[in-house]
């Protein structure tokens, strides 16, 4: 689905910026299903989680990504200690996808 303003927003840097246009020609897109990201939470650091991202059949695109931590892992301790803050707060009881 084509998108007006970022195309003309392009259009714009490519004309003001030689390096930019060079970049863009150069660039290739494409979608990672799956993977690692870092994330920064600003309450408990950097986290590298795992993510796997799913389409949604007939859903005009839309789209399922969940993120886990590898067991163990410092990661791991960090997305429980804010799971469990949140449960807290909630005054729910945290799911985690492991028997403890």
């Amino acid at each position: 689905m084509p998108d007006e303003a970022l195309e003309e927003l392009v259009g714009e840097l490519a004309v003001a910026s030689q390096g930019f246009a060079r970049y863009w020609a150069d660039y290739r897109l494409f979608k990672h299903g799956h993977g690692k990201k870092r994330i920064f939470h600003e309450t408990v650091g950097e986290m590298t989680l795992n993510y796997e991202t799913l389409d949604i059949s007939g859903s005009d695109g839309q789209f399922l990504s969940t993120y886990t931590a590898d067991v163990g892992s410092h990661s791991d301790e960090k997305l429980r200690l804010l799971i469990s803050w949140d449960a807290a707060l909630t005054g729910t009881t945290p799911v985690t996808s492991r028997r403890d």
